[in-house]
């Protein structure tokens, strides 16, 4: 694996891992804990990849993206410092963004049913990758995820967009009661095999969706969430155990193959400091 990142490391600042300031257009409210924002940019992003969000005097963070039309969004929790002060964002606020950065899904070879398995916010991805499948002539079912109705993403957004999808909720307020991977059990009882199954959401969610994934040999793509400093492969703060892989450059999107090398995954994750912290 060559360590270079090709810039930053080597004595030259890399362009692209510059902020740009873009103001948002329209924020809206998804659930309680969720708020999506709404750009007039054209990112030439793939489904998977991230953007470092950056708010001057506060710090960064990782998002996901969805992008369409010359335009993007993105879905953020209020769980931190970053994202906490974001919520307070409104329509012509400026914020800093760089990227897109990271891998992305690729879609199969073969035309067929594809299952795209999310878990709270991990639906943004999912939803891009799912409009641009069913562009190309597949046929992609989600499978959400969510503790509560109130909380499962997206659902007006992608009934409009026509992409099927089945709800779990944990207290049973909306769709099937339980977690998504006991849904993915029973959609799979009931359907053909899928060409391929992508997973985005909480770790423990995506472990026990790629148990069942490599026991019914379901091709598979997750991606791979972990603490990002600089997002362009210099500090190697989100690197995995034991392979070192980055996940700003060789993730976030693993295959399922690829992710049974990656031995923490689904046990335990690294913090700021590079402790390491169990699910």
């Amino acid at each position: 694996m060559d360590n270079c990142c090709g810039g930053g490391c080597c004595g030259e600042e890399r362009e692209e891992s510059l902020p740009v300031l873009i103001p948002i257009k329209k924020v809206i409210t998804e659930s309680p804990r969720v708020k999506s924002y709404l750009f007039d940019a054209n990112l030439n992003a793939s489904p998977g990849q991230f953007i470092m969000l950056w708010i001057p005097g506060v710090g960064e963070r990782p998002v996901a993206i969805y992008e369409e039309e010359g335009s993007f969004r993105i879905s953020v929790a209020n769980i931190g410092k970053v994202s906490g002060e974001l919520h307070k964002f409104k329509a012509g606020d400026r914020v800093g963004i760089r990227g897109p950065y990271g891998t992305s899904f690729t879609l199969p070879r073969a035309k067929g049913d594809l299952v795209m398995v999310a878990g709270g916010y991990g639906i943004v991805p999912l939803a891009y990758l799912a409009i641009e499948a069913q562009k190309r002539g597949y046929n992609p079912t989600i499978l959400n995820g969510a503790r509560t109705a109130k909380e499962a993403l997206y659902q007006d957004f992608l009934k409009k967009k026509k992409i099927k999808m089945l709800i779990s909720t944990d207290d049973g307020s909306q769709g099937k009661k339980g977690y998504v991977h006991q849904l993915l059990l029973e959609y799979l009882s009931k359907n053909r095999k899928p060409k391929m199954l992508y997973t985005c959401g909480p770790e423990i969610m995506e472990y026990n969706v790629a148990k069942v994934c490599w026991a019914k040999k379901i091709p598979l793509q997750v991606s791979v969430e972990r603490y990002m400093k600089c997002g362009i492969g210099v500090c190697g703060s989100c690197s995995v155990d034991p392979t070192g892989w980055r996940m700003c450059m060789e993730g976030p999107i693993v295959s399922g193959e690829d992710l049974k090398k990656i031995t923490e995954f689904g046990k335990y994750h690294r913090s700021a400091s590079g402790m390491p912290h169990n699910f």
